[in-house]
């Protein structure tokens, strides 16, 4: 497999303390472990060094395999997690770390640098899969996972099951929280909440107003948006002026994933048991322009360029919450954001 640069680190480093049960047990009952199907090749963890181990059990057309290790290594501090090496989103390349992989599913969290008492060992039991077409980032329990998109050579991997075994030989089965994701949270938000920095020259003094943070990422035309974050999508205020579904009557705002691109757009008012409602459009951009061509075209764009994914929404149909948006049910995962104004094209 082709050696991938190191890369800079991304995203939250911090892991979730999973052990809050009793005597730092995690919550739940203790009961013993389901039997494996048939005895299982068992291989001990090393930092680095499983990607041969499991290259040589999948030529050797056995590919499930039972993995042992020891909870010195199931540590945040762990260095192949520090530098998160691992790459997919339930199915990982075999040079992915499988503690790095764990705590990515939430089998188990750890933000402390020693290891707990009171666990002996643990077990994973993984299946090895062929080579996948890409493996896409993905950020789970504060752990991001990296992205690729070339073939690789060896073969992928899932996480099957994983449990503890406790010093006094009982035994707890893990599950895991794949689905982890930020709670809905209201749509107003003051603007003076956002973080507040001070340059060292401008700390004591009275007369420099802080300034706002700001993030900006690159898109998928690499032009500058804004990150998605609540501070960015919610209201400016009180007043129904200031109110991002008044904003979308002026502006489209366009929302990207880690490889699609949607618009959101207003489409009128209806009338309903209720009284007068507006009425919403979410669809996926069919291809990913730069903001020039998507003027060009007009905002929001004609039906050739856009394909309609919900209509008829109203307000409540959609939900906010910090790293994603729901409509409808669905969620999405979003990374960038960007307003435009509408307008009518070339």
């Amino acid at each position: 497999m082709s050696k991938r640069p190191p890369g800079e680190l991304e995203g939250q480093q911090g892991k979730v303390p999973r052990l809050d049960g009793v005597n730092g047990l995690p919550q739940g009952q203790v009961t013993d472990v389901k039997p494996l199907p048939r005895e299982l090749p068992t291989l001990q963890y090393k930092e680095g060094r499983l990607a041969k181990d499991f290259i040589f059990h999948w030529k050797s057309n056995k590919p499930s395999l039972l993995v042992v290790i020891s909870p010195e290594q199931m540590v945040g501090s762990n260095k192949q997690v520090k530098s998160r090496q691992l790459w997919g989103e339930d199915i990982y390349t075999d040079d992915s770390d499988l503690v790095a992989v764990l705590l990515h599913l939430g089998y188990y969290a750890s933000n402390n640098t020693a290891s707990n008492p009171l666990v002996a060992r643990f077990y994973a039991q993984v299946t090895l899969l062929p080579p996948q077409e890409q493996y896409t980032s993905c950020f789970r329990n504060a752990v991001r996972s990296r992205s690729w998109f070339s073939k690789i050579e060896g073969c992928s991997y899932k996480v099957e099951r994983c449990w503890l075994v406790t010093r006094s030989s009982k035994q707890l089965e893990l599950q895991p929280r794949v689905d982890d994701c930020a709670i809905t949270h209201p749509t107003f938000a003051l603007s003076n909440s956002d973080r507040q920095m001070n340059t060292r020259s401008t700390t004591g003094s009275s007369r420099n107003k802080p300034l706002t943070e700001v993030t900006v990422l690159y898109n998928l035309c690499n032009e500058p948006w804004m990150k998605y974050s609540m501070s960015s999508i919610a209201d400016r205020g009180l007043k129904s002026s200031q109110w991002t579904s008044s904003r979308l009557r002026e502006e489209c705002l366009y929302l990207e994933t880690s490889r699609l691109r949607f618009e959101l757009s207003y489409a009128g008012t209806a009338t309903t048991d209720d009284g007068q409602v507006d009425n919403y459009t979410f669809a996926r951009c069919k291809r990913v322009l730069p903001v020039s061509a998507v003027r060009a075209l007009g905002v929001p764009l004609p039906p050739a360029e856009a394909e309609l994914l919900e209509d008829n929404l109203t307000w409540d149909d959609i939900q906010w919450a910090n790293m994603s948006m729901t409509v409808r049910g669905k969620q999405y995962k979003m990374l960038r954001m960007h307003f435009m104004t509408r307008c009518k094209g070339n």
